[in-house]
């Protein structure tokens, strides 16, 4: 690759370098050469897990499956999970948010709790979880994080059984959000988390909902379909997905201390916000400022399409 090629790319990867060092952040990718991701563009109807889900991504929008899902985040550093199974994002360089979908097989969650959710008693299990994980945070050179409250109470909806919350939090003093939606099935609970900033999440939230309700369990694996004695219950109720986590295999195992799985999606994927922010969907995975004609959009490297660009 030529010197004038490069240097784009250097200065925009020194421009977020510097900034990470004011957000006293540390960059680090995991590889090289930036993953191959083959999108898909909407609208178009995808598969999520295995014979699990669909998902009717408008036009629009972009979809990458698990595996690239799972490349993505490990190319920008980020730990990955077996459970997430595909990411949503814009097909517009001037919007900077993503949506994670995972997906946990706990078992049917009962939600016989929902009328007797203590919102204040989980804010305040969080808020002691959160004290107890900064002191790990703080010896590693991290932020304190400090919950603010509930930027949305917690409340579930018993026809679409969608559970959603959202906590507001400051680390160093800067403002997070972490919304979330937990929609309920037979064999598991999907966790769909908006990664944004606080200040877009007003004009955002209209444009997640349009994709929780295009998501849905395949016949078969709806919540409507358990099978009382046959089918694995889970050993939490609503509560306890609020306060530690779709992950937790019960709220008493103490995995209410581990809230990465409420508040580290941000920290997860802030890489990913960072790069969407500064260089913009299009540029960094080769979109175009028209829809895609064909269903499935092959992005190439971020270098590839550098070297494209330079070619025109």
């Amino acid at each position: 690759m030529s010197t004038a090629i490069r240097s784009p790319f250097r200065i925009c990867l020194f421009f977020i370098v510097g900034l990470l060092i004011t957000l006293n952040l540390t960059p680090v990718f995991a590889a090289a050469t930036p993953p191959k991701v083959n999108w898909t563009a909407g609208p178009k109807a995808v598969s999520l897990g295995d014979n699990l889900a669909q998902l009717k991504v408008p036009k629009g929008y972009l979809f990458a499956n698990a595996d690239d899902t799972r490349k993505l985040m490990t190319y920008l550093g980020n730990p990955t999970s077996n459970d997430d199974i595909g990411m949503v994002v814009p097909n517009d360089n001037q919007q900077d948010w993503l949506v994670v979908f995972s997906y946990n097989p706990i078992g049917y969650v009962k939600d016989d709790d929902s009328q007797s959710i203590d919102k204040d008693a989980i804010l305040q299990s969080i808020k002691n979880g959160t004290e107890e994980d900064n002191k790990k945070r703080q010896a590693q050179g991290g932020a304190p994080i400090l919950i603010t409250g509930w930027q949305e109470p917690p409340h579930y909806d018993p026809a679409s059984h969608d559970l959603v919350w959202s906590i507001a939090a400051t680390e160093d003093g800067k403002p997070l959000i972490n919304y979330n939606t937990r929609k309920l099935g037979r064999n598991g609970v999907t966790a769909i988390n908006l990664v944004t900033s606080p200040a877009n999440l007003p004009k955002i939230k209209p444009e997640l909902n349009v994709l929780i309700a295009n998501y849905a369990y395949i016949p078969g694996k709806q919540y409507s379909d358990f099978v009382s004695g046959q089918d694995k219950v889970a050993e939490i109720g609503l509560t306890a997905l609020i306060a530690g986590g779709a992950g937790a295999a019960a709220a008493k195992t103490g995995l209410l201390a581990k809230l990465l799985l409420i508040l580290g999606v941000v920290a997860k994927k802030l890489w990913f916000l960072i790069i969407l922010a500064l260089a913009g969907l299009k540029q960094l995975f080769g979109g175009k400022k028209t829809q895609p004609s064909s269903d499935t959009a092959t992005k190439a490297s971020v270098e590839d399409q550098s070297a494209d660009k330079a070619g025109d």
